[in-house]
């Protein structure tokens, strides 16, 4: 899950009424080797690190794999909208099957296995006023595709800037410099 600038969620969800578009996210180093695929090709300003694991869970119940990604866009969904403030909302869903990412764009399938994942889908967005677009994310690229598999993914760490390091005196007072400053000229707090 990644949060992103409206105008972003915007393009994507543009890119995504062309039912053959792919989109792609920026490229960083150990990423899989990105296989053509047929469609115009969308890059996103985001990589794989920009990415966040909110929870992984192994099914306890083996399925058609169009079934298993509807029910771990369920998820992500029910997740999303336990909070009021996520209703009423645009967002976009990258689905990395084909057959799944057309249904839920439908709202509808004659699929017996993927009948009833799009039917809790289309309620929840319902329910919750959500209006949601599903773009095709191939495999290779799909963040979600390491956690659902048991394996983890190694993000790039950045070096933490140089923060304000209190003192002593500064750590038993939980004010800043300039307080700490202003105390010990006035005689109230000693050196």
């Amino acid at each position: 899950m990644v949060r992103c600038k409206p105008t972003l969620t915007r393009f994507i969800a543009a890119a995504a009424a062309d039912g053959t578009c792919v989109i792609r996210l920026g490229q960083e180093e150990g990423d899989p080797i990105e296989l053509p695929r047929a469609g115009p090709e969308h890059r996103l300003p985001l990589t794989m690190s920009s990415f966040r694991t909110k929870f992984s869970l192994k099914a306890t119940v083996v399925n058609h794999s169009g079934a298993m990604e509807l029910e771990a866009v369920k998820l992500a969904l029910l997740r999303l909208t336990r909070v009021a403030r996520n209703h009423a909302h645009r967002g976009v869903v990258l689905v990395d099957a084909q057959a799944v990412g057309f249904a839920l764009r439908k709202g509808r399938t004659s699929a017996p296995t993927l009948k009833r994942g799009v039917g809790a889908v289309a309620a929840i967005c319902l329910a919750t006023d959500l209006m949601l677009s599903f773009p095709y994310l191939p495999s290779e690229s799909n963040p979600a595709d390491f956690p659902s598999r048991g394996k983890v993914r190694r993000r790039i760490v950045k070096k933490p800037q140089k923060r304000f390091q209190p003192t002593v005196t500064e750590k038993k007072f939980s004010c800043g410099r300039r307080s700490v400053r202003r105390l010990q000229a006035t005689g109230m707090l000693a050196d």
